[in-house]
């Protein structure tokens, strides 16, 4: 993406998201601005007065500029505060809608490890360098900057638009030196990186906690304590050509200015002590002048500087508009009236993965009736998690139809559908909340949680917790929290399905953490969990299938079998071949 696209998108978001950070930034540049004007004006009469020994008019000049000086004063800090609250709420709300974007992303992007990698580089920017904080200083420094220049070059031009060109063209040429100064600069700071990276990584094998008893065991904390140093010396030795260039910079301006101010003392001087190039001035020109001249030097300097800082750190953004354009999950059904469960069929449904050409799932049919508890089992890789995400919605089948009740899952709201839908995935992810909050999420009733926990073996576990059902997990972000076992947050994520009041409920390995015995509970106790609901059963464990109504057997994108364990049992079959090799193993 272009630059300019880039902070596009981002002044967009900015307005989308807060629109009086707009008004609070240029009012604080409106306010600045004239109290540097006003000053410069006001300082003048004030000074004129004297020479003229008017006390009078004196005292009415110094009355204006005090006061005038002391409101627009009040007013910068009033409008500094708002913008600088203002900064915070676009920062929080910009940081919410990087979430809501993540959340709605297009679900096949999400298992792509590049697009993963650009939601990492994509949140850096937002999260961790605060880069909206700098972006909207560097444009308010650049607006007031811009008000500041129109005024003093109005209030130079009226003395002499010859002196205006000379001191335009001083400037211009500094500019252009600090310009390739700051360039370089930012190549030095990229030349780092790669070592930097390197260092961090290194600092994190030293801190980890997982990597200490290697560390005491065989001795390694001299090696890489040496190797991280080793890698800080040429991120030293770049820093010190940074600090040189930085310090070249600040030269640079300062001659640029420095000729510019002097242009402007000579030419006062000779306009206050002779008429050659004009009419004599008065000394409160001759202020105006000088005042006029650096206030010229440091709103150029400040704008050229700003603006090309944003230049520089646009390129931290550009992961960010790249993940922002990325397209979302867009599902157009709109029909709410679907009701419970009673059938859902799969008819001639085919599928692949995008970008891919191998066929997932070949022409399947079926169909699960209401309290129906099925099991779908198969080898790795056979289809069996992709019919839950097409169940899901992640994805939609390349053609055929899925049918809850009838009614093509396709047309119906997606907020409505999966209120009732309930599951257990592979890669469940616990809360770093209260056990209760996990637990129930949006719904309420303490007493509800209490009898999950009962029925998955947790009760008396959480029961000795000094908090009960509201202590936090995860002890990382809360000293008083606690910390559960694979096997315990397992059995919180199958507590947590249970509770929700969904007509189907999906169980995709949800015993793979649990120990043996733990596992046999699950499987005695499984009618007693789901209850009633219409469940489907996804492990790689044949003996699941055992508590069962029936048996969906997926065997090269093809539906091989689908009846009863003990019928299925009878004959040869794939799913026979399956449960008796596993048994075997397990003697």
């Amino acid at each position: 993406m272009k630059k300019t696209k880039i902070f596009g998108l981002f002044l967009k978001e900015v307005w989308r998201t807060n629109k009086l950070q707009f008004l609070y930034l240029i009012l604080t540049s409106i306010f600045a601005s004239g109290q540097a004007l006003l000053v410069i004006y006001l300082s003048k009469m004030v000074i004129d007065n004297v020479f003229t020994l008017d006390l009078k008019s004196f005292a009415i000049s110094l009355g204006l500029l005090l006061l005038g000086k002391l409101s627009l004063s009040l007013l910068t800090n009033l409008f500094t505060k708002k913008n600088k609250e203002a900064t915070l709420k676009t920062e929080k709300l910009m940081n919410k809608s990087l979430s809501d974007k993540i959340m709605n992303l297009e679900y096949s992007l999400l298992e792509d490890p590049k697009v993963l990698d650009l939601r990492e580089r994509a949140a850096f920017p937002i999260t961790s360098i605060r880069i909206i904080e700098s972006f909207v200083g560097y444009i308010g420094k650049i607006v007031t900057g811009l008000l500041t220049l129109f005024g003093v070059v109005v209030l130079i031009a009226m003395q002499s638009i010859i002196l205006l060109g000379l001191i335009i063209l001083v400037i211009i040429a500094g500019i252009i030196f600090s310009v390739k100064m700051q360039n370089s600069i930012k190549k030095q700071q990229e030349s780092i990186i790669p070592w930097n990276r390197v260092t961090n990584y290194l600092f994190s094998i030293a801190m980890n906690d997982g990597e200490q008893k290697n560390h005491r065991i065989y001795n390694t904390s001299k090696l890489v304590i040496d190797k991280t140093f080793e890698a800080m010396q040429p991120m030293f030795e770049g820093l010190n050509r940074i600090y040189r260039s930085v310090a070249g910079l600040s030269i640079s301006r300062n001659i640029a200015s420095t000729i510019a101010q002097s242009l402007a003392l000579g030419y006062g001087a000779i306009r206050v002590l002779s008429t050659t190039f004009g009419p004599s001035i008065s000394i409160g020109d001759f202020s105006v002048i000088i005042s006029s001249t650096e206030k010229f030097t440091n709103a150029m300097g400040e704008v050229v500087f700003y603006f090309n800082e944003i230049l520089v750190n646009i390129d931290y953004l550009q992961p960010w508009g790249e993940f922002m354009m990325l397209p979302d999950h867009k599902l157009e059904g709109k029909d709410k009236n679907m009701g419970p469960l009673e059938t859902l069929e799969f008819r001639n449904v085919t599928f692949k993965y995008p970008n891919t050409d191998k066929v997932i799932l070949d022409n399947i049919s079926f169909s699960i009736n209401k309290g129906e508890k099925i099991s779908i089992v198969g080898i790795n890789n056979a289809g069996k998690s992709t019919m839950v995400k097409l169940i899901m919605r992640f994805f939609k089948p390349d053609s055929g139809q899925i049918l809850w009740n009838g009614i093509d899952i396709s047309t119906l709201d997606n907020e409505t559908y999966l209120k009732n839908i309930s599951g257990v995935f592979q890669d469940f992810k616990l809360f770093p909340f209260s056990i209760y909050e996990n637990l129930l999420i949006d719904q309420s009733g303490e007493q509800k949680v209490w009898d999950s926990l009962e029925k998955v073996g947790l009760k008396k576990r959480v029961e000795a917790l000094p908090n009960g059902v509201h202590t936090n997990l995860d002890k990382s972000l809360d000293e008083n929290a606690t910390n559960f076992s694979g096997g315990e947050n397992q059995k919180l994520a199958i507590a947590r399905a249970i509770n929700k009041e969904a007509s189907l409920l999906i169980l995709d390995e949800p015993t793979a953490a649990l120990d043996p015995i733990a596992e046999s509970e699950i499987f005695e106790h499984f009618s007693q969990l789901v209850e009633q609901k219409t469940s489907i059963y996804i492990s790689h464990r044949m003996s699941s299938s055992t508590f069962c109504d029936k048996v969906l057997v997926i065997d090269e994108a093809k539906i091989a079998a689908f009846d009863s364990h003990k019928e299925l049992m009878k004959t040869e079959n794939k799913y026979s071949e399956l449960f008796n090799v596993q048994a075997q193993n397990y003697i």
